[in-house]
């Protein structure tokens, strides 16, 4: 379990989190913030060649593009909207 500290209104109280909880806490926030391993973040940072997708090859891997456009991850989409 993890402990979190958090601020609500005039009261400050601890939450308690699972390591699950915690790691998707983390994710979601390096979604938020930009810092993520795809392919267009690694290349504005000099890690990675180019920038593009290594599924549809033309187009920058961004966020906006892996979870909504990427035709590789189409059924997956689909499955998630059902």
């Amino acid at each position: 379990m993890v402990w979190g500290f958090i601020r609500g209104g005039d009261e400050c109280r601890y939450k308690i989190q699972t390591w699950e909880g915690a790691k998707a806490t983390a994710a979601i926030a390096c979604l938020y913030r930009g810092h993520t391993t795809f392919s267009a973040h690694l290349h504005h940072l000099h890690l990675s060649p180019d920038p593009f997708c290594p599924w549809c090859r033309t187009i920058p891997e961004t966020i906006e593009h892996f979870l909504l456009h990427c035709s590789h991850f189409h059924s997956h989409r689909t499955a998630l909207s059902s």
